[in-house]
């Protein structure tokens, strides 16, 4: 009898661990793409020749007027940027696909090859809080146009018209979340009896006890909520499925040449291995997948940088800008910070994107100290002499402000105003010919990938230099608000060899090898030599 007992209760035993062992992954989603891979897979590219254009596609130009209410007409308040009431900034402002259709050749024409696009999914019809969609980051509809931006066809025109300009297109994915009011959630036949509520994390429904408190615990950045938005699960296989394909789906019926992941630190690396595996075998090795990890700390960083990605923004370099050339602090920092990402990356084949600003922090020019341009010009030239893919925030080009702490609504950074077309040709704000030149010099090899060499680092000054061996570029910045006069050593370089400055006729000597430089206030210089061959064929000179 006690043996039959004990066996009875193992048996109970087995019987609970296999039913605790099993869960529901709620409902199998349904397959959009059965083959293998796409139509037109893209073959490998170097995708460092490439100059990122960030377009908020609300916020950049209006080509279709009709579409600016979309399904309510209170989503749209033009906003008049002589007001001071910035509150229509909350609405949509009738920026659209057509927009920036109309838009190509002006964006080619200052160097822009890749555009990235804000969120094209159809968005909440509904404000959140007092705070419309606008920015496309709250789906509703993972497999529809936002009406606001058009249609499937304009976006398709768009990717045309970009290919043939030799542009590429990247579509942006949210893939951590969904709109807070999506019909999985709110719809009680799906989230409770269809048991959509198996595909996210804990979800209130009611109050901010589900969100993220913690932000230095990566268990709650996973599994917790941002700002009340659903947070999808996507250690169910199920919800892994139905991103994945979804995103092969985009892929077929767009042609876009690769995608911006959002808030990838939210998501499980699992998921992430997965991800880019099996989208990269389906839309091929030169399909570019680059990854928003919000964090400037490049440890941090590199921990998703063996994931699959193609490349990571690199947010340190933003912060080092503030810190030194946008306030007229000591360039040490800013050494620091470029001698840490390239330890950190140089051996990965994972590239950073390094750039100025971007829609999800203040624009540099509201941080900046009076005079505004010299020390934009500054950041832009060192943005281009990184290695990885320099990455423009819209509006940057024509020194857009945004975001200063008294230019607020209700703790919103307002760096998303309306791109101001007005100001095309002033010559105080129109920094597009100063992007072109720089764009023209990155297709020099030495100035993307070459080996970086500091030349001067003091509290005022940093020099370095890029080279290869075929040429070399000397970069310097002066964070001072006095022109300041700097000798720099070149071993190896014969007297009188001359140096040009890449924006002007100008050139300089090397006089006992010396080179001696004048930097302007605030300023920066950029200059240019090739390395001369002689007869025999070895170098005339070697730099460093």
């Amino acid at each position: 009898m006690k043996t039959l007992y004990s066996r009875y209760t193992l048996f109970l035993l087995l019987l609970f661990v296999v039913i605790s062992g099993c869960r529901s992954y709620g409902p199998v989603p349904p397959v959009q793409i059965t083959a293998q891979q796409s139509a037109q897979p893209i073959k490998f590219r170097d995708h460092d020749d490439q100059v990122i254009y960030l377009i908020m596609i609300d916020r950049f130009a209006d080509g279709d007027p009709t579409n600016n209410s979309g399904n309510n007409s209170d989503s749209h308040i033009l906003f008049d940027p002589e007001s001071t009431d910035a509150r229509a900034l909350k609405t949509y402002q009738g920026g659209d696909l057509r927009g920036i259709i109309d838009k190509l050749d002006y964006l080619a024409g200052f160097g822009v090859t890749t555009l990235w696009l804000t969120p094209v999914m159809d968005n909440s019809d509904r404000d959140y809080r007092g705070w419309w969609p606008y920015h496309g980051y709250h789906p509703i509809d993972h497999y529809r146009i936002e009406e606001h931006f058009g249609d499937i066809g304009d976006l398709r025109e768009l990717i045309a018209g970009a290919h043939s300009r030799g542009m590429h297109i990247l579509l942006d994915m949210v893939l951590n979340h969904v709109a807070y009011d999506h019909p999985w959630v709110v719809d009680s036949e799906l989230w409770e009896n269809q048991g959509y509520k198996h595909w996210f994390h804990p979800h209130s429904l009611t109050d901010e006890s589900t969100m993220i408190t913690n932000w230095e615990d990566p268990k709650e950045l996973e599994r917790k909520e941002i700002a009340r938005l659903p947070d999808l699960a996507q250690e169910n296989p199920h919800v892994a499925d139905f991103l994945i394909d979804m995103s092969k789906e985009w892929i077929e019926r767009t042609g876009c040449d690769g995608f911006r992941l959002d808030a990838v630190r939210h998501v499980p690396k699992s998921f992430w291995r997965r991800y880019t595996r099996e989208i990269h075998d389906f839309a091929g090795p030169g399909f570019f997948l680059v990854g928003e990890v919000f964090s400037g700390d490049m440890d941090y960083l590199a921990e998703y940088g063996d994931l699959g990605f193609d490349a990571l923004f690199d947010f340190s370099l933003h912060y080092g800008l503030i810190e030194t050339v946008a306030t007229g602090g000591s360039p040490q920092r800013l050494r620091d910070i470029l001698t840490k990402a390239e330890e950190t990356f140089s051996h990965r084949t994972c590239l950073l994107v390094p750039f100025v600003d971007n829609h999800d922090v203040e624009r540099l020019i509201s941080n900046c100290t009076e005079p505004l341009r010299p020390r934009i010009e500054s950041a832009l030239v060192l943005l281009f002499a990184q290695p990885g893919i320099p990455s423009l925030y819209y509006g940057t080009e024509l020194m857009l402000p945004g975001a200063t702490p008294q230019d607020t609504v209700e703790g919103d950074f307002l760096n998303r105003r309306n791109m101001p077309w007005h100001l095309l040709g002033n010559d105080q704000r129109d920094l597009r010919s100063l992007i072109r030149t720089l764009a023209d010099w990155r297709k020099s090899p030495a100035l993307r990938r070459g080996k970086r060499h500091d030349l001067i680092v003091d509290d005022a000054v940093y020099a370095f230099s890029r080279s290869d061996a075929a040429e070399s570029f000397i970069i310097a910045v002066n964070t001072a608000n006095r022109t300041t006069l700097r000798k720099i050593e070149l071993q190896g370089i014969p007297d009188d060899t001359p140096i040009a400055d890449c924006f002007t006729a100008d050139t300089s000597r090397v006089e006992q090898g010396t080179l001696t430089l004048t930097i302007p206030a605030n300023g920066w210089r950029m200059l240019h030599l090739e390395k001369v061959h002689t007869s025999g064929g070895k170098k005339a000179w070697q730099e460093g």
